[in-house]
């Protein structure tokens, strides 16, 4: 008897391991005693406190036969519990059952509710949860009550009675608002509510919890969840605010940060922010590679490209998403953005396999999305591009047989294109009759016209054409047709019936996009039959007779352009300077602008050159010559040691320009320029290397490699320098391409390798002979290098071809200083 209290005296004193030790030995000691039956429950008891249910629940079965009256009901009710924790559900239930079927006023009957409730849950019997913690709730407990209440939401919800779940929810928070559950209560409501669409009561809800449970650990999710309201209610600005403060809040995971980065990153591409929706989903897939939105945030950057017209970016990036997750969920449209970029970058070569793959792959049973039909016309579309026209014949094919008339159209283009004019002229004219409502007659009338012009049928060309302007006066196309009977006329060379053609373009369609093609016309017509003098006549009586309209202007500067690019450069400078002075049209503005600096830069006057290219970018930045103008201004300044001004005209420029991927680069080469002359060099190298995130290499892409060939020059890493400026030579074919073989063949001379610096700079004549400053350069170092070498005769011969064909090259006066030191 002494020992039995020792044991329970330990139990008081929370001594459970032992109070289970003293009573595993009176048992093995006394087993026959009157106590036996009171160690069994004591010893079950002390176990289930030890948390070792599995050994409680042996206790309390192999004592159960033993007892009776409360102690069984003991018993009973710590063995459903022992068996619910051991998550024995089936087993649980039966002994809560115990209670809740027939003894109300049992003891253990509202907790045998709650632990039934629990199991059904656990189950996903969850409206039977709901009904038992319900009773729970009626029971006025003093800490279940309010717990039941909480459950009885959460299982209402699970079991898809969500407006009784928002009821018992709603319910919960106002009763019990200091509950330690109260902010999962409001978050699960806002759940719920989210779920149906009931935006405006969701953010309600979020914004309640926020503000009413400041610590909750739950700020981070209602935060992120306020966002997605907000965004369903339009209201961008509170979006932003809410993803911003999710993410400053700090408490978020890992995983929940990346969540609202990109709902952030969604928002901004969903508002056509796509620049800012670019650099947050390419960031959070840099930051965090093997992240949860890893491969959505990669995608997702490809398409934000895109959608800001850089393709080449855009193709990189697909690729890769290809290559990294070739079971991703976005891979049948990352196949078919990939043809799309390819398709809008010319390359159909590529496009077509992606097409293709997108095609084979691709299944939407609804029909309610067209990426099927389209994706079928771009693969044509492809074939017919590069002029495999049997192969465009069939894809066109299939689309026309549903009806699609623009692909009945194209398959009358192909045949056209394919050599075979009478199969195209009969298709022709059988659309026409097939389709008469089509949006596409029109351009079928045309077609027949131009067929036969290109079959050299010049009198028929006139008679469909002039059908086209006679039957559809008011379209565009009339205007296209006149311009090509004033073609047909030139072509069968009647020079005055030519002329009148393309007057009648710029009379009758004055305000047409062909006005400027016919005032060219008029110009070439004259020119080429040598009347240049009878040109100058025409033109004047028409500007005088269209003064006022947009024709005229397109008529004295197409004079002025004739004139510029048959080199008669004096006169064309004096027609465009008078020009400048009095037009009006901002195209053309710009134009002549850039056609006078360009002209003044050919001359050697630098001064006037930058002053029109400064107009240009000053005055005309939505021009296309902004680009060219910018860039070319920028390094007159570069020259001039102007470099905080060109610095700043860079930047612009790249600003300006922010869609334009290659213009970007070649804008971030020239900041590179500036600030390496600055003495900012690693600033310059992260610019440069900015362009090249992804490591791609495009033409986009080369200027940045140009500009990182350069800083390798300048650290002495010459195996560097050699690779990225051999790679520049190797891929550009324009001016890029002849500045870097000069850098590649100007180094290897400067290290004393003479040789091939010779090699290097000879490929020049051969790779980019248009390019006088460069070939000029060229010839002067491959002079020194073989000065270097003894070889005086052929250094004097590369001198002197510098002085007979370049006389206004940078490098003239070093040339002459190298030659009267030679001779």
């Amino acid at each position: 008897r002494a020992a039995f209290a020792i044991a329970y005296n330990e139990i008081e004193l929370g001594r459970y391991a032992d109070a289970a030790a003293s009573f595993e030995r009176l048992s093995q000691r006394y087993p026959g005693t009157e106590f036996a039956n009171r160690i069994g429950l004591a010893l079950g008891e002390v176990y289930y406190e030890l948390d070792d249910f599995e050994r409680a629940a042996n206790e309390f079965e192999r004592q159960m036969p033993n007892l009776s009256g409360d102690s069984k009901d003991r018993a009973t009710f710590l063995l459903a519990e022992s068996l619910n924790q051991l998550r024995r559900s089936d087993d649980a239930i039966i002994n809560y059952r115990y209670f809740t079927d027939n003894q109300f006023d049992n003891p253990y009957y509202v907790r045998s509710v709650y632990g039934l409730a629990w199991n059904y849950s656990h189950e996903g019997a969850y409206q039977w949860a709901a009904d038992e913690f319900a009773k729970v709730v009626a029971a006025d407990h003093p800490t279940l009550s309010s717990m039941s209440a909480y459950y009885r939401g959460v299982s209402l919800a699970r079991a898809e009675d969500d407006q009784a779940a928002i009821q018992a929810l709603t319910y919960f928070v106002g009763r019990w608002p200091l509950h330690d559950l109260s902010d999962h209560g409001w978050f699960e409501l806002g759940i719920i509510q989210y779920r149906l669409r009931k935006w405006k009561d969701a953010n309600q809800t979020f914004e309640s919890l926020i503000e009413r449970y400041p610590d909750s650990s739950l700020i981070g999710d209602a935060l992120t969840h306020l966002g997605n309201t907000a965004i369903a209610l339009g209201d961008f600005d509170g979006a932003h605010e809410a993803f911003d403060a999710a993410i400053a809040h700090g408490t978020a995971s890992s995983d929940l940060v990346a969540e609202v980065i990109f709902q952030k990153a969604w928002l901004n591409y969903r508002n056509r922010a796509y620049e800012e929706s670019a650099s947050e989903f390419i960031r959070l897939f840099t930051d965090s590679p093997s992240g949860p939105k890893a491969s959505e945030s990669l995608f997702w950057s490809a398409e934000s490209y895109f959608q800001m017209g850089q393709y080449a970016r855009a193709t990189g990036l697909f690729q890769r998403y290809m290559r990294e997750y070739p079971g991703g969920q976005h891979r049948d449209a990352a196949h078919y953005a990939l043809g799309w970029s390819y398709f809008r970058q010319g390359d159909y070569s590529n496009a077509i396999p992606q097409f293709e793959q997108f095609l084979d792959a691709f299944r939407d049973e609804t029909g309610t999305v067209p990426y099927r039909a389209d994706a079928r016309l771009r693969l044509a579309d492809s074939y017919f591009a590069l002029k495999r026209y049997p192969e465009a014949v069939r894809a066109y094919g299939r689309m026309a047989v549903e009806g699609d008339d623009y692909a009945s159209y194209q398959i009358r283009q192909a045949y056209s294109n394919a050599g075979d004019p009478f199969e195209a002229i009969s298709t022709f004219r059988e659309l026409l009759q097939s389709y008469p409502q089509s949006e596409w007659r029109e351009e079928a009338s045309y077609s027949l016209g131009y067929l036969y012009f290109l079959n050299q049928e010049y009198e028929q060309s006139i008679i469909e054409y002039q059908s086209l302007i006679d039957t559809y006066p008011t379209d565009q196309l009339a205007a296209k047709a006149q311009y090509g009977i004033g073609d047909a006329y030139f072509n069968a060379g009647d020079i005055d019936a030519a002329i009148d053609g393309y007057q009648r373009v710029l009379l009758r369609y004055p305000t047409s996009p062909f006005v400027s093609d016919a005032a060219a016309g008029i110009q070439y017509a004259l020119m080429a039959a040598g009347q240049d003098d009878r040109a100058d006549t025409i033109v004047d009586s028409l500007a005088a007779a269209l003064a006022g309209t947009p024709a005229a202007e397109q008529l004295i500067f197409r004079q002025a352009e004739a004139k510029y690019q048959s080199g008669r450069t004096d006169d064309a400078k004096a027609d465009l300077m008078e020009f400048v002075e009095s037009a009006t049209d901002p195209r053309l503005l710009a134009d002549a602008h850039y056609f006078l600096a360009e002209i003044f830069q050919a001359e050697g006057n630098t001064d006037l050159a930058a002053q029109y290219f400064d107009i240009l970018v000053s005055r005309f930045a939505d021009s296309a010559r902004f680009g060219d103008s910018a860039e070319s201004l920028g390094h007159i300044y570069l020259e001039a040691g102007r470099l905080e001004d060109a610095l700043q005209l860079f930047e612009n420029m790249e600003a300006g320009l922010a869609s334009s991927e290659e213009a970007v680069t070649r804008a971030r080469y020239g900041q590179s320029l500036a600030l390496i002359q600055l003495g900012r060099t690693e600033e310059a190298e992260s610019r440069l290397r900015a362009s090249i995130i992804d490591g791609s290499v495009t033409t986009s892409t080369l200027p940045a490699y140009l500009g990182l060939g350069r800083i390798a020059l300048l650290n002495g890493n010459f195996s560097e320098s050699d690779e990225m400026l051999e790679l520049v030579a190797t891929r550009a074919r324009d001016e890029l391409g002849a500045e870097a073989l000069f850098l590649l063949g100007q180094s290897a001379v400067q290290r004393g390798l003479n040789e091939r610096g010779i090699e290097t700079l000879g490929r020049m004549d051969t790779l980019f002979s248009g390019y006088s400053h460069w070939q000029a350069l060229s010839y002067y170092q491959q002079g020194i290098a073989f000065e270097n070498l003894g070889n005086r005769g052929q250094a004097i011969r590369l001198y002197e071809l510098i002085q007979s064909t370049y006389p206004t090259s940078s490098v003239i006066e070093n040339v002459e200083e190298r030659l009267n030191a030679i001779q």
